[in-house]
Parts: structure tokens; sequence; C-alpha cells
């Protein structure tokens, strides 16, 4: 098995030798030998820095995407969190005001004044004077759906 030291997967990947210690420190990669001081990782460990940069990309913290390797090193990838991540970045996209909304709606302290459902539920009215669902309402501070 060929073996590059920390500079030259550093270098290939662009990936900061520093954060591949800390990602060392964090179990997302693992030196197979040292030479000298010098870390020594196998060839593989560019594929394992690609999946991580794609699953830091995607959102996942640090220690899910440690998760996404099995004990060998090579990717156990958890296809249906996979999916749930891609559907909720879809849900973003359609979106894209809705966490900034919610970031709101947590500063104004309403959370703690019961569920945005129940803030909202009661019949709305559209403007043709006609009374909505309240799965079809919209609160009217917060443009939020008034059932999650």
């Amino acid at each position: 098995m060929k073996f590059i030291d920390i500079g030259h997967v550093a270098e290939q990947s662009g990936v900061r030798p520093s954060a591949l210690r800390y990602y060392e420190e964090v179990g997302l990669i693992s030196p197979a030998a040292r030479r000298g001081l010098r870390r020594q990782f196998p060839v593989t460990v560019l594929l394992q820095l690609k999946l991580v940069a794609m699953g830091k990309l995607a959102g996942f913290p640090l220690k899910e995407i440690a998760g996404m390797f099995g004990d060998d090193g090579k990717p156990n990838l958890p296809r249906a969190r996979l999916r749930k991540r891609a559907d909720e970045i879809d849900d973003q996209l359609r979106d894209p005001q809705r966490p900034k909304r919610l970031v709101r709606l947590g500063e104004s302290g309403n959370f703690e004044k019961g569920t945005h459902a129940d803030r909202c539920s009661s019949a709305a009215k559209s403007p043709g004077g006609s009374t909505t669902t309240p799965s079809t309402a919209r609160c009217a501070r917060s443009g939020l759906p008034s059932s999650p």
C-alpha cells in the first residue's frame, strides 16, 4: 500500500495540515503510520477528504460525517439520511427566507408562548373573505405555514 505524508495530502486535497490534524482528532481520518514526526496516510485518504468536503457542503456536522465511514475508513453512507438531507435542502431552496423567519420568531419570544400552530391555527381569513383551513393558513406575522 502506498502512503503519502501530511504535506502531500494537504497539497493534493487543498485542506490545511491543521485541518487534517483536527479531522484526525475527531475521527474523520486516520494516519497509517509516521515517518519521524510526519503523519503518513494511505492514498485513500484523498477520497475520504472529498466525502468530508461534500458532507460539509451539504450541512452535515463533522461528527455525523465521521459516522459515514466504516471502521476500515471506507465510505458507509447512510442513504436514507442523505435522501432526507437532500429533501431538506430542496425545502430550503423553495423557501430561502424560512430560516430567517424562524430566527425572527424565536427572537420575538413567540416560541415560549405555545407552538406556532397554536398561535396561527385559528381560522384565517383570505383576501376574498373566505375562511382557510389551519393547514393552509399563514400566520400574518411570520408568513410561516400554521401547521408544521
